[in-house]
């Protein structure tokens, strides 16, 4: 039911009927769309709830996969009143999302939306390439190694 009320509330504010929809894109007010603290994607105000449901299970289901040394916990939900703009909430969502989601590069400090991006990046970075991490490098190798399995190559 809160959740319900919270979809009331940003849709009232971006100018957007509950239930309505896709049509209209930005309404006068604002945005009709939020941002999601986990995968940092923008989502229409009306179906966010199911949105962020969708993507805990990405997310649970994808770090299941990892080895537990290498698991991130799911990152806390942007705790703002319910006095907070629709833009207060994409900011702080936005903020979420590239401090605990994204994944940095060891060399150069760059953030990537996950480690096989990151990994892609530190094969021509220089500062990464000139860093002494050789943990960094081995998790690096071992990670090439297992997409190569999964795809079949090796």
């Amino acid at each position: 039911r809160r959740m319900h009320e919270f979809e009331e509330k940003m849709a009232t504010e971006a100018g957007v009927g509950v239930g309505q929809g896709k049509g209209g894109g930005k309404a006068p007010g604002g945005p009709s769309s939020i941002c999601c603290y986990i995968c940092g994607k923008q989502t229409l105000v009306t179906s966010y709830s199911q949105h962020e449901k969708a993507c805990i299970e990405k997310w649970e289901k994808a770090e299941a996969q990892k080895p537990v040394s290498q698991r991130r916990p799911l990152p806390q939900k942007p705790g703002l009143g319910n006095g907070a703009s629709l833009e207060d909430r994409n900011a702080a969502a936005q903020g979420v999302y590239e401090q605990e989601m994204m994944v940095p590069c060891s060399g150069c400090g760059r953030r990537f939306k996950d480690e096989a991006t990151m990994i892609k990046h530190q094969k021509g970075c220089t500062a990464y390439a000139s860093s002494p991490d050789k943990e960094e490098k081995r998790r690096m190798h071992e990670f090439e190694e297992k997409m190569a399995t999964e795809a079949g190559v090796g």
